[in-house]
């Protein structure tokens, strides 16, 4: 059975794109789905990356430390010099509009901003299978190019006399609110998510308690149409009553006793945004892991080539200037009048083979124990320079208030 309530849903109009921007023939296909293009110009690196996480804002990443600029028609290009290699980010952009993305003097892609995470409407309170629960369900209006599967929604139900409850799904128009108060009427307000972004709410106020909505849909499943309660049955008149004597006023009822203690209330949960499992803060709604390069290594070979040694074979004599006058310079040795100096006589021979290192394979360094070379990057991941990393916009998280 469906409870009446009191709907509060804004009308919220979709705002469109602006005039198209061509593409040139390098370009990667324009996108609304907010969802990461990945270039595949010649002309551009293909670690390249436009992400629109967040309505009015892009961010790129593979960059290569080139400056970035990003343009729409009616507006000056904004053009940001990267100190590093990570990613960069521009905010304060026009929501569901086309911008152009240029990395370094080529144009990378085309992308459009999100607009919203969408607009709920029609929200519908009904009772649960308990006494303390409640089927809510609602309306959602997504704009071009979101996946439904895409969109969270948070639902929360607050009410003046108990504690509040909520909870997040994704992917589906209704949720089953359990841990409310039986003795509470509660409203209900139903806010999509797409990340961090949230879209346009709708709310529903009950106009009956949370068991009182149970025990009406009980009777109903159990087919009582009419009043709960019977008419009692009619008494026979009886002849009239004389007057009764005044008598001294009665003595005032005493203290009624006291209420019953308050059940404990059920606990309260807020929602946080916090990064995927594996992933760190990098700041503003994004997070990134890294990874560190792997490599493969090839062993090295060695040819034989001739091993050639210089050996002394003999001596010569020679004369060296100096007399019995002057005496003889050089070490040189006089035999008469004339100094003589003996030399030694050297040969290259070859004595056996050596081993010599064979040339690496093409693209391989020499790491001094192996020749290796860099594997290809990881899909998804850009390099900084010092290791492949991975970004990631942040997401909901309910826990305990």
């Amino acid at each position: 059975m469906k409870i009446a309530g009191v709907i509060a849903a804004a009308t919220v109009i979709i705002g469109t794109a602006g005039a198209a921007i061509a593409p040139t023939a390098h370009a990667a296909t324009p996108t609304a789905s907010g969802v990461r293009t990945v270039i595949s110009s010649a002309e551009v690196s293909t670690s390249v990356q436009v992400l629109t996480t967040k309505p009015n804002s892009i961010t790129v990443i593979g960059h290569g430390g080139q400056p970035i600029t990003v343009w729409t028609k009616g507006t000056q290009p904004i053009t940001k010099k990267p100190a590093n290699s990570g990613p960069v980010t521009f905010t304060g952009l026009k929501a569901g509009q086309a911008y152009a993305v240029y990395v370094g003097a080529t144009q990378a892609s085309v992308v459009r901003t999100l607009t919203a995470a969408g607009v709920a409407s029609a929200v519908t309170v009904q009772a649960g299978p308990i006494d303390s629960s409640i089927d809510v369900s609602w309306d959602i209006l997504l704009p071009s190019g979101t996946k439904a599967g895409s969109v969270s929604y948070l639902i929360e139900a607050t009410s003046p006399t108990a504690s509040p409850v909520s909870m997040k799904v994704t992917g589906t128009d209704h949720a089953l609110i359990t841990g409310l108060n039986p003795d509470a009427k509660y409203s209900f307000t139903v806010t999509p998510m797409l990340g961090a972004t949230k879209g346009t709410p709708a709310s529903a106020t009950m106009i009956v308690t949370v068991g009182e909505a149970f025990a009406l849909a009980k009777d109903e499943a159990g087919g009582n149409t009419g009043p709960v309660a019977k008419p009692a049955a009619p008494v026979a008149p009886t002849a009239p009553v004389a007057p009764a004597t005044p008598s001294s006023p009665a003595a005032p009822d005493s203290p009624a006793n006291p209420a019953p203690a308050p059940a404990p209330a059920t606990p309260s949960t807020k929602t946080i945004y916090v990064c995927p499992d594996g992933f760190s803060e990098a700041g503003g709604d994004l997070c990134e892991r890294t990874l560190a390069y792997t490599y493969t290594t090839s062993a090295y070979t060695y040819h034989a080539e001739p091993n050639y040694v210089t050996v002394q074979t003999g001596t010569r004599t020679e004369t060296v200037p100096g007399s019995s006058a002057t005496g003889c310079s050089n070490g040189g040795t006089l035999y008469g009048d004339t100094c003589y100096a003996t030399y030694p006589v050297y040969e290259t021979q070859q004595q056996g083979t050596k081993q010599v290192k064979d040339a690496g394979p093409a693209g391989y360094t020499d790491n001094g124990s192996a020749w290796q070379q860099r594997d290809a990057m990881p899909a998804g991941y850009s390099d900084n320079g010092s290791a492949w990393v991975q970004t990631a916009a942040k997401v909901a998280k309910v826990v305990p208030a």
